[in-house]
């Protein structure tokens, strides 16, 4: 089963051997090619510039919905061992939530939770109609978008 989760941002290496993993690991499950693109489900590039930058031991995550990216984004003794940057994620395949990684360490929030804290998105709308439930997905892109846009 696949999971989808939007992701953006940068995972940088101070050491060589941490980067390699990384990228060893981003390449065999599909998600980087040997072009240093990380590449969507039919291993199209997502951006037209690539996105490792050997120099600086950076790979840039761009702004998508990947398909289980996020598995490996959780794995602490894989592809973020030894990482220091920066990744914001949402997902809200079967589930709502968001996660700030900041190096190893990652903070996850409840997405409905996070948008009671601030009176602008209102309560969720009733999702029993056609109108409501395109409400209630209207609802819900805003609250992502306002997450990334306030951890991002």
């Amino acid at each position: 089963m696949s999971t989808y989760c939007t992701i953006d941002g940068a995972l940088v290496y101070p050491n060589q051997e941490d980067f390699d993993n990384a990228k060893a690991i981003l390449e065999k499950g599909g998600w980087l090619n040997k072009d240093s693109f990380i590449v969507d489900e039919i291993n199209n590039p997502i951006t037209e510039d690539k996105n490792i930058d050997e120099a600086n031991r950076t790979i840039f995550i761009p702004y998508w919905c990947h398909c289980n990216l996020g598995y490996v984004l959780n794995a602490k003794d894989g592809i973020l061992k030894g990482n220091t940057g920066h990744i914001v994620l949402t997902c809200t395949d079967g589930c709502f939530v968001g996660s700030v990684i900041d190096g190893e360490n990652e903070k996850e929030f409840d997405l409905e939770e996070w948008a009671n804290e601030d009176d602008s998105f209102g309560p969720a709308p009733d999702c029993d109609t056609d109108e409501g439930a395109q409400e209630f997905a209207d609802w819900l892109m805003d609250i992502e978008q306002a997450f990334f846009e306030e951890y991002n």
